[in-house]
């Protein structure tokens, strides 16, 4: 039996994620680095399926070149709370990205 990741956002319901080693998915995971080649991709489908990043946990995550532009919407995909200290976003298009509250010391924009 798969067991719902337990993150619960303040703005957002809580996580339809799947809990991995711990409580928590694999994105709100504190202790994963998001660096395995598939991150990126995974990430952009996560939010173009309309699910809240709220809280993601992407330190030191390696996200070059992501695509986090909300094409089919009026506003920007919500990655609010979300740490993204450390992070590769170098050639990324977040065009309109909700940001409000991450934690973004030294991302490489």
């Amino acid at each position: 039996m798969t067991k719902q990741c337990s993150f619960v956002g303040t703005i957002t319901k809580r996580c339809p994620g799947t809990a991995e080693n711990s409580d928590l998915c694999h994105w709100h995971g504190p202790n994963e680095t998001k660096s395995r080649p598939r991150d990126r991709r995974d990430l952009e489908a996560w939010a173009k399926s309309g699910k809240s990043m709220e809280g993601f946990s992407l330190l030191h995550a390696d996200l070059e070149n992501i695509d986090l532009v909300n094409k089919d919407g009026d506003e920007g995909f919500n990655l609010i709370n979300a740490d993204l200290n450390h992070a590769n976003l170098r050639n990324s298009h977040l065009y309109n990205i909700n940001l409000k509250g991450s934690a973004l010391l030294k991302v490489d924009f």
